[in-house]
C-alpha cells in the first residue's frame, strides 16, 4: 500500500505536475488572420490569370498604340479580358476569405473545447494482447 505524502489525490497533483511542465503550453499559437487584400494577391499568382493579365494587358496596349484600323471599340476585348481576370480573382479571394473565417471559428471552437487524452499511448486491437481474457487460435491449431 502506497501513502501519498503531498495533500490532494493522485490525479490532482498529475495535473499540476503536467500544468507546471507545459501542458498548458500545448496549445498551438494562432497565426495573424490573412486579409483579404493578401489572399486577393494570392489569387493573382495563379499562371493562367498571369497569362490573361498580359493578354489583356497586351491587347489594350496595342490598341492603343495602332488605333485599330477604325474600329470605335477595339479596346472591348482587352477590357473584357482584365475584367474577366478580375471576376475570378475576387471570386477566388472570397472563397478563400470565408473559407478561412470558418477554420478560424472550429479553431476556437476546438480549442475551448476540454479534451482529455489517457496518460498512456493506445493500442490498436491486438487479441494477442488479450490473452488472459480468452485464447487466440493459432493458424498450425495449438493454442
Amino acid at each position: 500500500m502506497s501513502v501519498a505524502l503531498r495533500p490532494g489525490s493522485g490525479r490532482e497533483l498529475r495535473v499540476r505536475a503536467r500544468e507546471v511542465a507545459g501542458g498548458r503550453s500545448l496549445r498551438r499559437p494562432t497565426a495573424p488572420q490573412v486579409t483579404f487584400g493578401e489572399l486577393l494577391v494570392r489569387s493573382l499568382d495563379d499562371f493562367t490569370l498571369r497569362v490573361l493579365l498580359g493578354a489583356g494587358a497586351l491587347s489594350l496596349a496595342l490598341q492603343a498604340a495602332l488605333g485599330g484600323g477604325g474600329e470605335a471599340g477595339g479596346w472591348v476585348e482587352g477590357a473584357a479580358i482584365l475584367a474577366a481576370v478580375a471576376v475570378v480573382a475576387l471570386v477566388t479571394a472570397a472563397n478563400d476569405f470565408q473559407k478561412e473565417q470558418q477554420f478560424r471559428a472550429l479553431s476556437e471552437l476546438s480549442s475551448a473545447a476540454d479534451v482529455r487524452t489517457p496518460p498512456y499511448p493506445t493500442q490498436p486491437h491486438d487479441p494477442a494482447r488479450r490473452a488472459g481474457r480468452r485464447r487466440v487460435r493459432r493458424a498450425g491449431g495449438g493454442v
